[in-house]
């Protein structure tokens, strides 16, 4: 099988989503696949981790050459000739459409991705966006959905949908062993995709929760909350150490010293109660427990070393003890590796590709 994999991301930076693409065109070589990254992209530039050989980048540029630029990327699909395109859902083009037309496209399916369009986007590239996103969803030949709720939501266009919450190459972490804090630290780690004069206000902040955050730092002085991937938090705490992008050689330092780690609190604001962040995956995978806000994939009766706060504006307003117990419950241990086997990126990719093998038998018949 050959897969040309059309990545709408930025991949000129480390993060969570382009870690999680090379891991997964990794996997798919361990197959003997082949395969291809076609990033629409902000900019010419590629993350030094990933293989120049298996990607080809296309800059978005302005507002003008835009379409241009995706047909440029799409004829380079179409020479390469895959047998499947694997894309990841952002904003319908014309030359999209064209090329799922010729050639069988797996969606992948992250998010509830009109609440979070009407959260991120202007006016007008919303209505765009909620008026064009069926010409891509009924080009279709199937969907990869993170969630079972992703897949309800989804399950109206009638297509071969497969259930794969994210995974993570679990041989690339080392569980670290606990700290030695005097005092409880906590760590956070995500990304702002906001230029705001209000970072409360933004919704990337009201997403992951980080006022809710705040919250926790100011009940408990005594301890050190970590934040990485903002610029600024306004406003500073004594015990706040915030840091903006880093790579995961000058992030694991401090992840290091957590004792605790904290997930997106505030899901609520994309209409959803279920996810499998990449960011946990790998507090997971280094052996921290997690607080969290909304129903874990792979975790669907909970776990001991997740505690799972209701899915509200005011989750931990209402459990700062039951924040405080688990927290001293956990200090000095780590989650055994045993616990998340299932989350091995090996076992996801298997599923992954053996559903794609379907749908590709499907569309020849």
């Amino acid at each position: 099988m050959r897969i040309a994999y059309y990545a709408p991301v930025d991949v000129s930076i480390e993060s969570g989503v382009t870690k999680k693409i090379l891991s997964q065109v990794t996997a798919w070589l361990a197959h003997q696949v082949e395969v291809k990254v076609f990033a629409y992209s902000t900019s010419w530039k590629i993350w030094k981790g990933f293989p120049a050989s298996l990607i080809e980048v296309v800059a978005r540029g302005n507002a003008l050459n835009r379409l241009h630029r995706v047909n440029r990327l799409v004829r380079s699909i179409l020479d390469w000739k895959p047998d499947l395109v694997y894309m990841r859902v952002g904003f319908y083009y014309p030359p999209l459409e064209y090329l799922m037309r010729r050639i069988p496209t797996v969606l992948e399916i992250n998010t509830n991705d009109l609440a979070e369009a009407r959260l991120y986007l202007s006016p007008a590239k919303y209505l765009y966006y909620r008026v064009t996103r069926k010409r891509l969803l009924r080009c279709a030949a199937g969907l990869i959905c993170m969630t079972e709720e992703l897949a309800r939501l989804f399950g109206s266009f009638g297509l071969p949908t497969a259930v794969i919450p994210n995974g993570i190459n679990l041989e690339d972490y080392v569980q670290l062993p606990p700290s030695e804090n005097p005092f409880p630290t906590l760590l956070f780690m995500g990304h702002a995709w906001e230029k705001v004069k209000s970072p409360l206000r933004s919704a990337s902040y009201r997403y992951h929760g980080i006022e809710k955050m705040l919250q926790i730092a100011r009940a408990f002085p005594e301890w050190n909350l970590i934040i990485i991937g903002f610029d600024q938090i306004d406003p500073a705490l004594p015990n706040m150490l915030v840091y903006g992008h880093l790579s995961r050689t000058n992030y694991e330092a401090l992840v290091r010293d957590a004792d605790v780690a904290i997930g997106p609190l505030g899901l609520h604001v994309k209409s959803m109660q279920e996810a499998c962040p990449l960011k946990v995956r790998e507090y997971l995978a280094y052996g921290l427990p997690v607080i969290i806000g909304y129903r874990d994939s792979d975790f669907p009766s909970g776990a001991s070393f997740l505690l799972q706060l209701p899915n509200t504006h005011d989750n931990v307003e209402k459990n700062l003890d039951q924040i405080r117990e688990f927290i001293c419950r956990w200090k000095g241990r780590r989650v055994p590796r045993s616990e998340i086997a299932h989350l091995d990126v090996a076992y996801k990719e298997t599923q992954r590709l053996n559903f794609m093998r379907n749908v590709l038998a499907g569309c020849a018949k």
